[in-house]
């Protein structure tokens, strides 16, 4: 059972006129609240209407357009031809020319009997060799170098220019004490520091 105030004298009589001013009041009420809530949100910039529930999911569900293949084709056009200019580019790239190493720079003398009154030397990009009788050291440009490093000794794989033809030559670069330079060809031919005088 809900629970009753008890009743005092006099709440049985009938309104008087101000009560049913206050009545008409509480009526009233949610139209002004209605009016006031509207007030603030046009000062808040909030959007009129409440969406509803099917216009809140249309708007959420944005569908892109598919691309045409016109467009794709352009791209695909456009990427092979950048493709294409970067594979020419490198292709013709002139390739770096190979430099020697700066403790093999200078001239090298042999004591070998058959290449005694020959000239050897290297520059960071050509090789000079002379081939004896006082003649001019002729400059060979270095068209590849590798060198492959062992214990006490490094591997010297040289192609150079004769010509407009390939020259190898293949030796041991011993550091250790005096620097020497073990061809293979002819076995044993020893180049060395000159003396300084």
């Amino acid at each position: 059972m809900p629970y009753e105030p008890p009743s005092t004298p006099g709440d049985d009589a009938k309104p008087e006129r101000g009560d049913d001013a206050d009545a008409t009041a509480l009526v009233s009420a949610p139209l002004v609240i209605r009016s006031h809530l509207s007030d603030i949100g046009a000062i808040l910039d909030l959007p009129t209407k409440r969406p509803t529930r099917n216009t809140a999911a249309i708007e959420a569900i944005e569908v892109p357009r598919p691309v045409s293949t016109r467009i794709w084709s352009q791209w695909l056009s456009v990427g092979v031809l950048v493709v294409s200019a970067l594979i020419v580019t490198v292709s013709f790239w002139p390739a770096s020319s190979p430099t020697m190493p700066e403790s093999l720079l200078g001239d090298w003398v042999t004591s070998h009997p058959q290449y005694a009154d020959r000239h050897l030397a290297f520059t960071p990009t050509e090789v000079l060799i002379s081939t004896g009788d006082g003649a001019a050291p002729v400059r060979h440009p270095i068209m590849s170098l590798q060198l492959k490093r062992h214990a006490d000794s490094t591997v010297i794989a040289l192609i150079y220019k004769v010509g407009g033809s390939p020259v190898e030559m293949h030796a041991a670069w011993m550091e250790t004490g005096s620097q020497r330079l073990v061809f293979d060809r002819p076995a044993g031919l020893t180049w060395e520091r000159p003396a300084v005088r």
